[in-house]
């Protein structure tokens, strides 16, 4: 993205790539003030709070993650996969999603 934005020289002694994993999150380099600023979907920034998200990207910069949800032929338990499945996709779960940074289906 900072080559995308024709900042890439400026800034690679400045980046500092999160290792992931519960303590390795870029809201957690936050927080500790290991970081000043951080890129990270919003919901995992959210999900901290002691991060404050203070903006989105532009559009032309976003990378959309889509989740998906499926039975599989072979699942024990159809009915209640059916039945959580109905539920993530529901028009109700949607003010949870936005809750969580998450644009519902």
């Amino acid at each position: 993205m900072f080559e995308r934005l024709g900042i890439a020289a400026e800034m690679a002694p400045k980046v500092r790539l999160a290792a992931g994993g519960p303590n390795g999150r870029v809201s957690v380099l936050i927080a500790s003030g290991e970081a000043e600023i951080g890129l990270q979907q919003v919901s995992e920034l959210m999900a901290n709070p002691d991060v404050e998200v203070i903006g989105m990207l532009p559009p032309e910069l976003q990378q959309i993650t889509i989740y998906s949800a499926a039975v599989t032929t072979n699942a024990r338990e159809v009915e209640a996969a059916k039945t959580l499945i109905k539920a993530l996709s529901a028009p109700s779960a949607a003010p949870i999603y936005k809750a969580k940074g998450l644009d519902p289906p």
